[in-house]
C-alpha cells in the first residue's frame, strides 16, 4: 500500500500513520490541523479515495449518530459532501442511508449496494452509488454508525473482511470519536445545564438561577418564589407500563407545569425546570408593588390552581387516558428564607404538607411545618435500627361477641419501645414507612410475633385468633401470600388462628388482582377482614364480590353514634348488607354500653373498642380475659 500524504495549510501528514495513532492521540493530531475538526472529513474523504483506489470518485462521508433519546430528534448526521454535489443533492442518499440503518442495524461492517440507495444526476447522465458501512462508537449496537459512499466500480475494493476495508473501519471508529470530542461548546452546556428527558433546566441549572435570583433580589430589594411541584402515581404507571411510559408521563406533565406558569401572567418571569423524578421546580419572579405576604399569597394562589387544573387533565398515552395528581409546597424570599437550600428545603416542606391534605393541594411555607421535618430525620435515623434491633412489642385489643358477650379473638397493634423516647404510637411512624420502604419489613415482623403469640395463648389454654393488618404496599407488591405462608411455616402455626385485615381502599387499585390475592390468603386456611369499611368509596357491587369472611366497619360511624343519628342508619344499612353476602361484621370504636346494645340489637355479630378493652400488652391481657 503506497504511503499518502494529507496537506493541511503548511502542514503535510501521513494519513495511515493518523490512522495508526491511538484515540487520545488521534484527536490531538486532528484537533492541530490548521482547519481544525473542519479538515477531518476532507482528509477521510482522500484517505478512502486513496485506499480503495477511486480516484475522484468518493462522493460523501457521513456519520450517524443515534444519540437522542426523542423521536423527532433520534438520529444526527454529520457529513463531507465532494465538491462535485451539493449539500441539497446529496441529501436524498443520505435520508435513505439512515432509514435502511435503522431498520436493519448490524453489529459488523456491510455492503448497502447501488440497488437500494437513489442515484445523482439527471435521467441521461444517472450515477449509482454503494456505501460501506461500519457500526461505531462505545457499543456496536446501535449508538453509531459511519458511511462511506462511492460509486463507478468500487465494489471490487470494498470487501467485507478485506485488509483495506478493516483498515477503513478503524479510520471510521476513530473519525467518530474524533467528532464526539468536538461537540460543540453550545451542545455540551446544553446536556450539562437540561435534563435530557423533559429538556427543561434541570437541578443544576435551577440551582444557579436561585442562586442569581438571590443576588438580584438583594440588590433590587425585589422578591421571587419556588413552587416545588410533585406528580404523583408515576412509579404505579413504571410498574404497570413500563419505564418508557412513565417516561413519556414525565415529559409531557413538564410540558403542561411549564404551560400552566408561562401561561397565567405574561408580565412576570417564570423558570420551569425539572429537579429528579416527578418533582418540578418553578421559580417566579414577584412585582415590587405586590405589597405583603398575603398579597403575593394571592398572586401564587393563581398559580398553583392553574397548574393542578392544568395537570388535572388526563394525559393519553399507548390507548390509555391516565390521571395524576400533583401537590405544591410554595416558599418566598425574603419571607421564608435567604439562602437557596433553604428555601428549597422550606418549598419541599410545604409540598410534603400538602401531600397531608390529599392530591390536588398546595400549601405555603409556616414554620409549624418544621415540626415534621425533625419528626421525619429523627425516623430516618431510628426506624432502621429499631427494625433490625426489634424494639417493637404487640398490644392486644379484644375482640367480643356480641350475642354471648365472650372474648374471641385479638387485634395485634403495634407499639415502637424506642429506648430513649420510650413508646411510640404507630401514628407517629407508619405514614412514614409506607412512603420509605419499610412497611412490608413491619408486616413481617408483627406478623412473626403475631404467630408466636398466638402458639403461647394455645399453649397456656386460650383458644384465641389473633388479627393483623397489613400495608397496601405488601399488599401491592405481591408480597403478601409468600409472606403470610412463610410466617405460618416458620411458627406452626394453625392458620385459622390467623386474621389478615386489608383497607377497603385495595378495591380501588385493581379489583380483579385483590380477589385474587384474596383467594389465595383464605386458601392458606385464614380468614380475610375488610377493614375500616365504609371510607373507601368502593362499589357495593364490588363488596358483594369480593370474598371476605368480615366487614369491619370504620370507628367514625360507632363513635358518632350518639351526635349523628343518620349513622345508626347507616350502621343498619350496612347489617342488612353484610346478611345479604354472607359476610360477617365487626364495628370498630365502640365506647360505651349504649353503642354496644345497638349494635347487638341490629345483628352486628363483633364488637371491638375502648368500652371491652383498651390496647394492652399480651401479659395484661391475658389477665384481663382471666379476670372475666
Amino acid at each position: 500500500m503506497v504511503e499518502y500524504n494529507y496537506k493541511s495549510g503548511n502542514n503535510e501528514i501521513d494519513v495511515y500513520s493518523l490512522y495508526s495513532l491511538s484515540i487520545s492521540e488521534f484527536i490531538d493530531t486532528v484537533s492541530e490541523l490548521e482547519g481544525g475538526y473542519d479538515e477531518l472529513f476532507p482528509c477521510i474523504s482522500n484517505l478512502f479515495t486513496s485506499v480503495l483506489e477511486l480516484s475522484d470518485n468518493l462522493t460523501g462521508f457521513a456519520i450517524f449518530r443515534h444519540d437522542s433519546i426523542e423521536d423527532s430528534d433520534k438520529l444526527r448526521i454529520s457529513y463531507f459532501v465532494s465538491s462535485a454535489y451539493s449539500s441539497e443533492e446529496f441529501r436524498p442518499v443520505l435520508v435513505n442511508a439512515a432509514q435502511l440503518i435503522a431498520e436493519k442495524p448490524k453489529d459488523s461492517p456491510w455492503i448497502l449496494p447501488s440497488s437500494e440507495l437513489p442515484s445523482l444526476g439527471d435521467d441521461q447522465e444517472e450515477i449509482l452509488f454503494s456505501a460501506l458501512i461500519v457500526p461505531v462508537g462505545p457499543t456496536a449496537s446501535g449508538c453509531g454508525y459511519a458511511a462511506v459512499f462511492y460509486h463507478e466500480g468500487a465494489e471490487a475494493h470494498a470487501v467485507v473482511g478485506s485488509p483495506r476495508v478493516d483498515f477503513l473501519s478503524k479510520a471510521l471508529k476513530l473519525a467518530y470519536l474524533a467528532c464526539q470530542n468536538e461537540m460543540s461548546d453550545a451542545r455540551f452546556s446544553y446536556i450539562l445545564m437540561n435534563d435530557y428527558l423533559t429538556a427543561l433546566p434541570n437541578r443544576s441549572y435551577i440551582y444557579e438561577s436561585i442562586v442569581y435570583s438571590l443576588q438580584t433580589a438583594q440588590l433590587y430589594e425585589t422578591k421571587f418564589a419556588i413552587m416545588i411541584v410533585r406528580v404523583n402515581g408515576i412509579k404505579n404507571i413504571n410498574n404497570a407500563l413500563g419505564i418508557v411510559t412513565g417516561d413519556v408521563i414525565i415529559k409531557e406533565m413538564g410540558a403542561l407545569i411549564k404551560s400552566a406558569a408561562g401561561s397565567e401572567d405574561g408580565t412576570l418571569t417564570v423558570l420551569v425546570g425539572r429537579l429528579s423524578g416527578g418533582d418540578f421546580v418553578v421559580l417566579l419572579t414577584l412585582p415590587n408593588d405586590s405589597g405583603d405576604e398575603n398579597s403575593d399569597g394571592a398572586i401564587l394562589n393563581a398559580y398553583c390552581e392553574s397548574i393542578i387544573a392544568k395537570t388535572g387533565e388526563y394525559v393519553e398515552v399507548g390507548g390509555y387516558k391516565l390521571y395524576l395528581s400533583t401537590n405544591i409546597g410554595v416558599s418566598i424570599y425574603p419571607y421564608h428564607g435567604d439562602t437557596a437550600d433553604d428555601l428549597l428545603r422550606k418549598a419541599d416542606l410545604a409540598k410534603n404538607a400538602s401531600k397531608q391534605h390529599g392530591p390536588n393541594t398546595y400549601k405555603f411555607y409556616k414554620k409549624l411545618m418544621e415540626g415534621d421535618a425533625d419528626k421525619v430525620l429523627f425516623l430516618s435515623n431510628n426506624l432502621p435500627a429499631a427494625l433490625s434491633s426489634n424494639q417493637f412489642e404487640l398490644y392486644y385489643q379484644a375482640l367480643m361477641s356480641t350475642g354471648s358477650g365472650k372474648i374471641v379473638g385479638a387485634e395485634a397493634l403495634i407499639r415502637w419501645k424506642h429506648p430513649d423516647k420510650g413508646l411510640i404510637h404507630p401514628n407517629d411512624f407508619i405514614s412514614f414507612s409506607e412512603d420509605n420502604g419499610y412497611s412490608v419489613q413491619i408486616d413481617s415482623l408483627v406478623l412473626d410475633m403475631a404467630c408466636r403469640q398466638t402458639n403461647i395463648w394455645r399453649d397456656n389454654g386460650f383458644d384465641m385468633a389473633v388479627s393483623v393488618n397489613i400495608s397496601p404496599k405488601h399488599f401491592e407488591e405481591g408480597l403478601i401470600c409468600s409472606t403470610v405462608s412463610e410466617v405460618l411455616k416458620r411458627n406452626s402455626t394453625d392458620p385459622s388462628k390467623l386474621k389478615i385485615e386489608l383497607l377497603e381502599s385495595i378495591l380501588l387499585e385493581d379489583f380483579r388482582v385483590a380477589v385474587e390475592v384474596i383467594n389465595n390468603l383464605r386458601a392458606l386456611g385464614i380468614t380475610v377482614a375488610l377493614d375500616d369499611f365504609g371510607t373507601g368509596h368502593s362499589s357495593l357491587e364490588y363488596i358483594a364480590r369480593l370474598p371476605v369472611d368480615y366487614l369491619k366497619i370504620d370507628k367514625s360511624f360507632t363513635m358518632r353514634l350518639d351526635e349523628s343519628p343518620s349513622n345508626k342508619v347507616i350502621l343498619e344499612t350496612i347489617m342488612t348488607l353484610a346478611k345479604g353476602i354472607l359476610v360477617e361484621t365487626v364495628a370498630e370504636g365502640v365506647e360505651s354500653k349504649r353503642h354496644f346494645d345497638f349494635l347487638k340489637s341490629i345483628g352486628c355479630d363483633y364488637a371491638q373498642g375502648y368500652y371491652i378493652n383498651r390496647p394492652m400488652p399480651a401479659e395484661e391481657f391475658e389477665s384481663y380475659i382471666l379476670s372475666l
